[in-house]
């Protein structure tokens, strides 16, 4: 189901709090290795999707602490949603403004999970299949709140009560 962005009771987002508290475990080596995390990010991203580049300064440092440092609050603050619901329509809305197009937030998604797992595995943080997904759906889900702000969605269902409930078994 996509979310959607409404006042009502949360539907859609697939997010119990076992994965927040992975979430936030896993994070917590992204933040110790900001820089390296940053880096490996945008290395892929240009790597693999070179026409995208145009959109980011040549000075990548900035960009790099700016990625983390919104990571970071959207994990910090899993357990208030409408506060990352705000944050995310707002950079979504900001996105358009540098070109960004619906089908570079998926792409972008899996080179986040593919980054995370390189420095886990550098860092000897813990990684698997488990994680790996958790950390795929919370970008799945970030990605499509930042489309629904940039207005390259419909806004279907996110919720600004509460992220955290128990996934559908």
């Amino acid at each position: 189901m996509p979310a959607t962005v409404t006042d009502s009771k949360p539907v859609g987002i697939p997010i119990d709090q076992g994965t927040v508290t992975r979430l936030v475990a896993s994070f917590e080596y992204l933040r110790s290795h900001s820089d390296q995390f940053g880096a490996t990010f945008y290395k892929l991203l240009f790597e693999r999707y070179p026409a995208v580049k145009g959109m980011f300064p040549v000075d990548m440092s900035a960009q790099q602490r700016k990625l983390v440092e919104t990571l970071g609050t959207v994990v910090d603050h899993l357990q208030e949603p409408a506060r990352v619901l705000r944050i995310l329509v707002d950079l979504g809305k900001r996105d358009v403004g540098y070109g960004a197009r619906p089908e570079q937030y998926p792409l972008g998604c899996w080179i986040m999970v593919e980054a995370i797992a390189d420095l886990s595995a550098r860092s000897g943080a813990p990684w698997g299949p488990t994680i790996a997904g958790e950390w795929a759906t919370a970008l799945e889900l970030i990605s499509e709140i930042m489309m629904s702000g940039a207005g390259q969605i419909p806004v279907t269902r996110v919720s600004s009560q509460t992220a955290v409930q128990p996934r559908d078994r």
